[in-house]
């Protein structure tokens, strides 16, 4: 059975440490003990919260090689991954890597709290003034709403060529929406829209507040006119 020193172990928790993640949430199994200079393999490194694990083992590959065998979830998509590495300075690289999925996954926007968000901005719609459509007024408020969205993301998150692409599109959609769709469908229309961009963005809680409070000050501003 093959084993691994404690200074290659110390590798790894000083990549966690470097991680900025609480350390205190991850758990090694063997436990590590201050006394003992190696380690029976297999090894696994655990996140308490949300079952992420990196594991890892020793065998053969495909060929009859020997080498490590590592085992990880989250990976690069929804199952986990599965690899061989030839020797320990590859392991770490994907313990790296396991790393950076587990902090992308940690700090993702909950999509239940994105969606009692939509709630509350569907809520500012007026049940009672169904058909009301844009007039000039509207529009150009419109217009600047959809100007100060992109400006917030922009500024926020420096998005690449690619995501402002997708963010641009998605706004022309929602403006040119105005121009076919009553005032209560396209309030509607716009949360959804905002959730969209939230998710695919991977806005912070104080970021998602401030977004959606640019779309719930402007519906508020669309009805009120009607209201008064």
């Amino acid at each position: 059975m093959a084993s691994i020193s404690r200074t290659k172990i110390v590798t790894l928790i000083e990549i966690i440490l470097a991680s900025q993640l609480p350390s205190d949430a991850f758990l090694f199994n063997p436990e590590i003990a201050p006394a003992t200079f190696k380690f029976l393999l297999p090894l696994r490194v655990s996140h308490q919260s949300d079952e992420f694990y990196f594991d890892v083992d020793y065998g053969s590959n495909n060929w009859g090689h020997d080498c490590f065998v590592v085992t990880s979830f989250p990976g690069s998509g929804p199952l986990e991954n599965e690899g061989y590495a030839s020797g320990w300075d590859e392991v770490v690289g994907w313990f790296e890597n396991w790393i950076e999925s587990v902090k992308a996954e940690l700090t993702q926007p909950d999509p239940y709290s994105l969606l009692r968000g939509g709630s509350l901005l569907a809520n500012q719609v007026p049940m009672d003034l169904e058909g009301e459509l844009f007039d000039s007024t509207d529009s150009q408020g419109l217009h600047e709403f959809i100007n100060s969205i992109r400006q917030f993301v922009i500024s926020e998150e420096n998005p690449t060529g690619t995501e402002t692409n997708s963010i641009d599109e998605r706004l022309a959609y929602l403006e040119r929406a105005a121009s076919r769709l009553t005032k209560q469908d396209w309030a509607h229309l716009a949360y959804g829209e905002i959730f969209t961009i939230s998710m695919g963005l991977g806005l912070d809680t104080d970021q998602r507040e401030r977004l959606q409070s640019l779309t719930l000050n402007f519906i508020r501003r669309l009805f009120r006119r009607l209201l008064t």
